[in-house]
């Protein structure tokens, strides 16, 4: 009789450690995949609170490009204080996507699998840029050069 309670029991267990096995061994993959979508929603995040910032500042070019000469000299100092406040912003959201990449850098260990969602992720990412461009160029008249000044802003880390 106790053979068989024992035999029981351990055909129980083992059916339990094999079961608790199968689902620890995804664990890792579950916390990789996890890790990754966070990285992509904070990188999301900080390219709306970029480009809030971008449009925010042509905005309020538009507005002061549209002035007469004397209300452009009278509101230039406001204009350069725009400036400021843009470089400022700017250099933080730069901060935070540096950040981002330095966690990435310190806590994914590269793998074939990584590396291939890695690919997957860059890929989306292109096609994202050349959707917006195609937006941003055929809605923004008469922007180029804000366009283009606050683009190597961020590319290059210059001075507005």
């Amino acid at each position: 009789m106790a053979d068989n309670v024992v035999a029981f029991l351990l055909e129980h267990l083992s059916q339990l450690l094999q079961h608790e096995a199968n689902f620890l061994s995804g664990v890792e993959d579950k916390i990789i995949s996890l890790h990754n979508e966070l990285e992509i929603i904070s990188i999301r995040d900080v390219s709306y609170l970029v480009e809030d910032v971008i449009d925010t500042f042509i905005t309020k070019v538009a507005f002061y490009k549209k002035r007469n000469l004397l209300g452009r000299m009278f509101h230039s100092v406001k204009h350069a204080k725009l400036l400021h406040e843009v470089a400022e912003k700017i250099d933080k959201k730069k901060t935070t996507l540096n950040k981002i990449h330095e966690k990435k850098i310190k806590y994914c260990q590269e793998s074939s699998d990584q590396s291939t969602s890695a690919r997957e992720v860059e890929e989306k990412r292109k096609s994202l840029h050349r959707f917006r461009r195609n937006v941003e160029e055929e809605d923004v008249v008469g922007f180029v050069h804000e366009f283009e000044v606050v683009i190597n802003r961020l590319i290059e880390g210059g001075s507005l």
